[in-house]
């Protein structure tokens, strides 16, 4: 099957997952597996053709994952793997190393990520393995300010109204805000 179909059935898919989620969380709390039981139960021909794609597809998040991971100095000629091994040594008992996965990643162009083994760097790749790295930590810290402002708006409500779930909190703010200004 062509790589359009995988889209396709995979945006046929997720639109059905969406509607699920959308659902069981009108309900309040769910999880992962009630929702794929939901989704697995309406879309069981859909997941029977995007089967073998979306395998194919895992198995390169699989690679994905092996690439970032694998240390490399194993798979190389016995004399190699003993100097990789001396030099990763020397570098791991080194504070400034430590914590520094075996391979980095970089993007040589956008959607397009490069996979290299930290001590094959140069000056360039290790600066972009870097910026994709800060990247991805702003987007991270973007997320938990928008948090933290949430939940520094919602927690005095709390002490208000009692303990109750941020849209009830949120509607019993307005609704005050709106008898306050009509005095």
């Amino acid at each position: 099957m062509p790589q359009e179909d995988l889209g396709l059935l995979r945006r046929q898919l997720v639109k059905i997952a969406k509607e699920e989620v959308r659902t069981s969380l009108r309900t309040g709390k769910t999880d992962r597996e009630t929702v794929a039981l939901r989704v697995e139960a309406r879309a069981a021909t859909l997941i029977w053709k995007l089967a073998p794609l979306l395998i194919s597809a895992e198995l390169r998040n699989i690679v994905a994952h092996l690439l970032k991971k694998t240390d490399i100095s194993g798979n190389e000629e016995e004399a190699a793997a003993v100097a990789e091994t001396y030099r990763q040594m020397e570098l791991a008992d080194m504070e400034e190393f430590r914590g520094i996965d075996p391979n980095v990643t970089y993007e040589d162009r956008p959607g397009h990520v490069i996979y290299i083994p930290y001590l094959k760097t140069r000056k360039a790749q290790r600066a972009a393995a870097l910026a994709y790295l800060d990247r991805g930590i702003a987007a991270d810290l973007e997320k938990r300010q928008a948090m933290e402002a949430g939940n520094d708006f919602a927690d005095p409500l709390v002490e208000l109204y009692g303990d109750e779930e941020l849209l009830d909190l949120y509607v019993r703010y307005k609704t005050d805000q709106a008898e306050a200004s009509n005095e």
